[in-house]
């Protein structure tokens, strides 16, 4: 899809480190998303996705592709609204992690039907190998197919509503009950995501 939000990250070689994003809306856009995250080892890591490829290339003096997991492909496709959580990457057991919000039509082969309209909101965790992008895990916020609120409605600006903490917290966003709003935060434990209600940052024991 790609064809409603598009976060693009223009970032020349010289000045990698220092590069910042810009969201822009653009329905006619055709350029693919390009996301760079600086590596622990000095390394660049860009990840280009529109709705016919998905590439990622490793860069230092040169660039080199790596491949990417076909789930990650998949929901890297179909999605209209892509953003890094976290701008610099951080170690999980296998290699540097990052971690994308990613918006995807709920039902985009029949927009006339059943959640036609509606969106579906995730954070997903991705390790960057040797040589390809694996998805750890994804964790759905929000869904029109599995229930109107799954954990928080971000509304039409997830950019705004989701608020990046430092590792191994991902975001601290607001959710609403009947007693009104309430900060709910995502986490990483045992190479995967965690829903936080506590959002308390000291030390605690992993999840079971």
């Amino acid at each position: 899809m790609l064809s409603a939000l598009h976060y693009i990250q223009w970032c020349p070689a010289r000045m990698a480190a220092t590069c910042t994003g810009l969201l822009l809306s653009a329905s006619a856009i055709a350029a693919p998303v390009t996301l760079v995250f600086p590596l622990p080892d000095g390394h660049h890591l860009s990840i280009s996705a529109s709705d016919k490829h998905v590439h990622a290339q490793r860069m230092s003096g040169r660039r080199r592709a790596i491949s990417v997991d076909d789930d990650l492909r998949r929901v890297l496709m179909q999605a209209d609204t892509v953003f890094p959580i976290n701008r610099s990457a951080f170690m999980l057991e296998g290699g540097p992690g990052v971690t994308l919000f990613v918006r995807t039509p709920s039902n985009p082969a029949h927009p006339m039907a059943y959640c036609g309209s509606g969106r579906e909101d995730q954070v997903l965790l991705i390790e960057v190998r040797a040589n390809r992008l694996a998805l750890l895990d994804r964790l759905l916020l929000d869904s029109c197919l599995r229930s109107i609120a799954v954990i928080a409605d971000l509304g039409d600006w997830p950019q705004e509503a989701v608020e990046p903490m430092a590792h191994p917290w991902v975001a601290r966003f607001q959710a609403l009950n009947m007693d009104g709003p309430y900060p709910r935060c995502v986490r990483i434990a045992q190479q995967r995501l965690w829903v936080d209600d506590s959002c308390e940052t000291r030390e605690r024991p992993q999840p079971e």
